[in-house]
């Protein structure tokens, strides 16, 4: 039996906080995630070799979520405001994954910056929002 496994569908949970408050908790959380990498190539004159160096910078990721109310969207508004009229507010995402063995992870992303978040209403159905992501720090293990 394979215990990397995640227990369920409803594996991930995921916590939003503003500046350091939480906001909302989610169960239902479809969820990915990647580090960034700059990457830079060099060769040497008169050699045929590349040199390939990645340097890590940052992570990456969306959250997909299903929500029933208005909270994703007063939160969004929140921030796209606060943004433009350059109020700073520092967004984190923390992710907790269940395993078969009855483990748990949790990862900290702090610092991150919305790149995009599509909505997309059905009739009769959750409405479903994509935050798209990115911060150029560390996550950290929680």
């Amino acid at each position: 039996m394979d215990t990397s496994l995640a227990a369920s569908g409803k594996d991930t949970s995921l916590v939003i906080l503003y500046d350091g408050l939480q906001q909302r908790a989610f169960e239902q959380v479809r969820w990915e995630v990647e580090p960034i990498f700059d990457v830079m190539r060099s060769k040497g004159l008169g050699t045929t070799t590349t040199s390939v160096d990645a340097v890590p910078t940052g992570w990456r990721g969306t959250a997909e979520l299903e929500v029933a109310g208005v909270d994703v969207d007063e939160l969004l508004d929140t921030m796209i405001g606060a943004a433009i009229a350059r109020i700073p507010g520092v967004l984190s995402f923390k992710e907790s994954t269940k395993y078969r063995n009855l483990t748990t992870k949790s990862y900290l992303y702090n610092d991150c910056k919305i790149t995009g978040a599509p909505k997309t209403v059905a009739r009769g159905e959750k409405t479903k929002v994509r935050f798209q992501w990115e911060s150029g720090q560390n996550r950290l293990a929680v």
